[in-house]
């Protein structure tokens, strides 16, 4: 059509969000380049999926449907409104989500996500059932991931032989020990 208008060039492009991902679906790319500007680096997505527009299924929005998009670190909830003019993003980073539920529908499925804090807990209907299950095993192995980096011992930092030898000679300078104890822990610490 003239003047650039009717449909998109299946061929375009994505400049932005596209080397965050391994998905190749042009609808799903358009939602990862309308929030790339607020991944991390790094930071690289694993599932998109959209609200259903059937006015069948319960909780669905005709004109502009909430988009999810799930990453290795988050989840973006981005609610379109006035026509796709306004966004409102939510994030919610796996460290801080409590709790996933998933309710299965006849035609479709709901997820709501528990966080602490907030007034109520994020909810989002109207999406595929088989997209659901993605997106709850995708939370609950993040949060799983999480948990166990904050499990995890501290790596703690260990001090050089040579570090030891010049604190116990400042303090046999400080007069605070004697030469025989100097001799003693220099000793203990070259047999190490």
């Amino acid at each position: 059509m003239p003047f650039g208008f009717g449909k998109k060039d299946a061929g375009r492009r994505y400049s932005k969000g596209a080397e965050q991902t391994d998905i190749v679906d042009t609808k799903k790319l358009d939602e990862i380049e309308k929030i790339a500007d607020r991944l991390e680096e790094g930071e690289k997505v694993l599932l998109v999926t959209r609200q259903t527009k059937s006015p069948l299924k319960s909780g669905g929005s005709m004109f502009t449907p909430n988009a999810i998009i799930v990453t290795d670190k988050k989840i973006i909830i981005r609610n379109p409104s006035a026509l796709g003019l306004r966004q409102k993003l939510e994030y919610y980073s796996y460290d801080n989500i409590v709790d996933v539920k998933l309710e299965r529908g006849m035609l479709s499925a709901a997820l709501e996500i528990n966080v602490p804090g907030s007034f109520e807990d994020a909810r989002v209907d109207a999406i595929s059932k088989d997209e659901a299950e993605q997106i709850l095993r995708i939370i609950q192995d993040g949060i799983k991931k999480c948990k166990s980096q904050a499990d995890s011992p501290p790596v703690q930092q260990e001090t050089s032989i040579a570090d030891e030898l010049v604190k116990i000679s400042g303090l046999k300078e400080q007069g605070i020990i004697s030469e025989e104890e100097f001799q003693t822990m220099k000793q203990k610490l070259l047999s190490k």
